[in-house]
Order: structure tokens, then sequence, then C-alpha cells
């Protein structure tokens, strides 16, 4: 884990909004139990900012992502905004996970360099990330983000993503990363539990161990396959192209952390895609950013 402290961010934010990208009873034939495992991840803190996750496994199996102690830069906020949002957090890149550049791109002269990869060369830095994802838990009253350190800025599979939880009080903890874990699309927290959506399946994160956890690894969220109320989500799996079979209907009970085997009539009418959740039910949250995808970026984080 990391430990940030705070200095004051100067200069004008641009406004973008941040993606805010009871089921009937149900017939439990097959359930799945989806097991955890915990370890000791050491607690750090930051100083306060205003003033009022490794190789992901198959469905039940568990990889552990080592903790790590370097300490970086941090950043601080202002409390301008605080009228609407009952947290409001300034916090560069910068303060953040950086990543040594890759030594073929090194020489200024190379063709095809990065984006990424370019703007730290130019500037005699390492590379930093940048917001892929962030969500809020109301009920420990933080707010996870996923920053994108990949150099992929197209169509080609994104990884190298690292998870960091920023407290009520300040706190900003790097919670770990998933390398393995590629084209993340949204975090959102259901129940309590860090659900992972990407267009490579669906996970959990144990916020605690740093843990990813596999529940559906044919999973895509976009064209209605990823559906959720407030208690449950409904995972669909067209086919099998092993076998050509499906389409696959499972529902996740976060609160049980169990995975069960349901027919498509088994889908609560109020179940909603996951862009629909994120706009109607799912706590608010908002992004101002500057800087450029690549570069260095300062946000303010506003939620509650």
């Amino acid at each position: 884990m990391k430990q940030y402290m705070i200095i004051l961010l100067t200069g004008a934010f641009l406004l973008s909004g941040c993606e805010k990208q009871e089921p009937a009873a149900v017939q439990e034939a097959v359930t799945t139990a989806v097991t955890e495992t915990t370890s000791s991840p050491a607690a750090t803190t930051a100083g306060e900012l205003h003033t009022t996750v490794p190789k992901t496994t198959e469905t039940s199996a568990v990889t552990t992502v080592p903790a790590t102690s370097d300490t970086v830069p941090g950043t601080t906020a202002t409390t301008e905004r605080l009228a609407v949002f009952r947290h409001a957090y300034a916090l560069s890149n910068t303060a953040l996970g950086t990543r040594p550049v890759p030594e073929k791109y090194l020489d200024t002269d190379a063709e095809n360099i990065p984006r990424r990869a370019a703007s730290a060369v130019s500037e005699g830095r390492e590379m930093v990330g940048d917001c892929g994802s962030c969500c809020a838990d109301p009920e420990r009253d933080c707010l996870y983000i996923c920053m994108y350190y990949g150099l992929n800025y197209d169509d080609s599979a994104k990884y190298d993503y690292t998870l960091y939880r920023l407290d009520a009080d300040g706190t900003v903890t790097e919670c770990c990363d998933f390398d393995s874990v590629r084209d993340v699309y949204k975090m959102f927290v259901l129940k309590g539990r860090l659900m992972l959506a990407t267009y490579h399946g669906f996970y959990y994160i144990d916020t605690e161990s740093g843990d990813v956890i596999t529940v559906d690894e044919k999973n895509e969220p976009l064209g209605g396959s990823l559906l959720c109320t407030k208690e449950r989500v409904y995972l669909i799996t067209p086919n099998d192209a092993a076998d050509g079979t499906g389409p696959f209907y499972r529902m996740y009970d976060p609160a049980a952390n169990t995975l069960t085997e349901i027919t498509s009539e088994q889908i609560p009418d109020e179940a909603q895609t996951l862009y629909e959740y994120s706009q109607n039910d799912e706590p608010r949250v908002r992004i101002s950013t500057d800087g450029e995808r690549g570069g260095i970026q300062n946000y303010i984080f506003e939620w509650g």
C-alpha cells in the first residue's frame, strides 16, 4: 500500500461529468459459492484534503496482490463545491502511482511511441495514469478510483489497472493492481461489495485483501447482457463457443456471495442495464478534470 501527502492544486478545472455510468423469488436450483480469502494489507493515511486490483482466477479461486510501501507526493482540495456534494477533493494523477517508461521508448526518435510514454519522456518523468472508472460506497463513505496505466488508446486490449480508495477524511490508499484484468467498463458497489464489469468478464474486488475474484469470465456488460437491481446482478451469456450451447442465465447475489443458475423468466421486470442502473440508482459521483489522457491531469472528485 502507498501513502500520499497532500499539496494545494492551482489552475482551472474543466467540468466533465463522471459516467454514472427488488427481485422476485428465485428458484435456486444450482448455487455455486464464490469463496473469499483474506490477507493483511497495511493501513496507510494521507493528509487532509478539505476542511468540513493481479492475475484473475476462475470462479471460486483467489490470488493475492503483494502490498507496496512507496511514498509519493499527494494533492489537496478546495471546498467550493461542497454545497452540492458532501465531499469534494482535488487530486492530481502525479499524486498516485507512476510507471517507468519501457526501455524501448526511451529513445525519443523511436517510431510509434505511445502517448503516455512520449509525454513522460518529453517531460523527464515516469508515466502517469488516467481515471478509467470511479464509484462511491455509501456504507464506507469512500470513493473507489480505477486508474489505467496501459499504453493502448485504440481498440487493442487494455491492461494494467490499479485501484485506489479515497476516504471521506482525505486518506488515499492503494488497494491492489489487476494487470491481467483487461478492458474495464465500470465499477459499482452493490450490497457492500465492489463489482467490476469488464468487456472480458465480470468480477468483484475484495478491497481488504486486494484479491480480484472471477464471478463470470464470459460475461460482457453491453447489449443487455448484464442487468442489475438494487440487490442482485443478472448475467446473460449468449452462447458457449466451445459447444454452441446457450444462452445461459446466472444470478449473482453479492450479499450472500453466491452465483445461481436461473432461467430468463426469473429475471425480474425491474432489472436494469448497467447504464440505466448507474443513472437511476447508483450514488452520485462527479469528476472535473483538466489535462489530456496520457499526461499530467488534475481531478476534482465529488460524491456523497
